[in-house]
């Protein structure tokens, strides 16, 4: 039952433009991100998103986007 109802509560939300965000592999966007924890690696050739804490919220509305409530991530970095 609190599935269901979690899932029509995000359909409602989807449908007035608020958006989740789970930024896991993408590039680094501080006005939608926050770096809780930072990792330095051959691996990365950019700020990359390796783990999400916590999901983030924005409002889109065409073609703009306003965050809500960043999403709390894990980056790794290059090494410099």
């Amino acid at each position: 039952g609190i599935n269901m109802i979690k899932k029509d509560f995000m359909g409602i939300l989807e449908k007035e433009g608020i958006k989740r965000l789970d930024p896991n592999g993408q590039t680094f966007d501080p006005m939608f991100m926050e770096a809780i924890v930072s990792e330095e690696s051959a691996d990365y050739t950019e700020e990359t998103v390796i783990e999400t804490y916590q999901k983030g919220y924005y409002f889109e509305d065409g073609d703009s986007k306003q965050p809500i409530r960043p999403a709390r991530v894990k980056v790794g970095k290059p090494q410099s």
